[in-house]
């Protein structure tokens, strides 16, 4: 009887062990994947720098009786800083933004009088909105808001007078995070800042002068 039951087992036996291997085989956990998505949504403060081109449109610049109408170009480098606020819903980013420039932008020419005449912008400022599209750690967006610019125009033998010009301004940009705190920006920003009346010599020459500017600026922000 045990003879039989021995030779029953060792015939089962080649059928038994592969079923009890695959039991035992090991299976690997699936790998954790990482989240590597940039979150846009926050508080954030930069610093700019970069160059802009102006320019001057000035009408009846008055020599008592006679008057006279021109324009004339402005450039030079710009820097300053911004603070802004961004909220993110899926891939759409968007927020307001303000900032402040100090402006190395300035120029000169000559009347149609031969009188020389010079023009500085000492520093501008805008306050805009922000609307953009996030393709990951990347950020294509477009803005657009109010602007000011403080100038002070100048007319030889008869002395300066400095105006704030209030205007907007629109734009665009790409930004790219270089970590999830911080982020590197190109922007394009065109601004008008409309016209003011300029007085010189104590009221003996009168001037409109209408400012517009292009400004092509780099950016690096932090974002809390």
């Amino acid at each position: 009887m045990l003879r039989h039951i021995f030779l029953t087992g060792a015939a089962l036996a080649p059928f038994a062990l592969p079923a009890v291997a695959a039991d035992l085989t090991y299976e690997e956990p699936a790998p954790v994947i990482a989240a590597t998505g940039f979150d846009w949504t926050g508080p954030y403060i930069g610093v700019h720098a970069g160059y802009g081109w102006s320019d001057v449109d000035y009408d009846s610049l008055s020599f008592g009786f006679l008057s006279d109408d021109g324009s004339y170009d402005l450039e030079g480098f710009i820097g300053g800083v911004q603070a802004g606020f961004n909220w993110q819903t899926n891939a759409f980013v968007y927020g307001v933004e303000a900032d402040f420039t100090l402006s190395g932008v300035d120029g000169d020419s000559t009347s149609g009088f031969g009188v020389p005449i010079g023009r500085d912008i000492d520093w501008t400022s805008s306050l805009r909105g922000r609307l953009g599209y996030a393709f990951d750690r990347y950020l294509v967006y477009g803005t657009a808001g109010a602007a000011l610019a403080q100038s002070e125009g100048s007319v030889d033998g008869f002395g300066s007078d400095e105006e704030l010009h209030l205007g907007w301004t629109v734009g665009g940009g790409v930004e790219a995070k270089l970590t999830q705190a911080i982020s590197l920006r190109a922007e394009y920003l065109y601004a008008d800042y409309g016209s003011e009346d300029y007085s010189y010599g104590d009221g003996l020459i009168q001037s409109d002068v209408d400012l517009t500017q292009h400004t092509l600026r780099i950016g690096l922000n932090y974002q809390f």
